[in-house]
């Protein structure tokens, strides 16, 4: 009875998720699913250290794109566009 309950939360759970992001997707105006991206991010502004199999580099968040990916200035002055992996941020 317990583990059926934990099945339903989590399908309850991805299901108001889905139907969230839905109101987004389907209006096609992406702009505002971005800005409110953006305006909850706990990244932006922030010192944080990228992750990727070759090690880890401390970078700024700057800014989140059109396209959500987020935008960092690693500490030599390269920046890059992050669509994917994985960041650390210490609060």
């Amino acid at each position: 009875v317990y583990e059926n309950r934990q099945t339903d939360g989590r399908n309850r759970l991805a299901a108001a998720f889905l139907n969230h992001f839905m109101k987004y997707y389907a209006s096609g105006d992406q702009s505002a699913y971005t800005a409110k991206y953006r305006a909850e991010s706990l990244a932006i502004g922030k010192e944080i250290t990228v992750i990727t199999p070759a090690g880890k580099k401390r970078a700024t968040a700057l800014d989140v794109d059109d396209s959500c990916a987020l935008i960092v200035r690693y500490e030599d002055g390269r920046q890059e566009k992050l669509i994917s992996g994985e960041i650390s941020i210490r609060l």
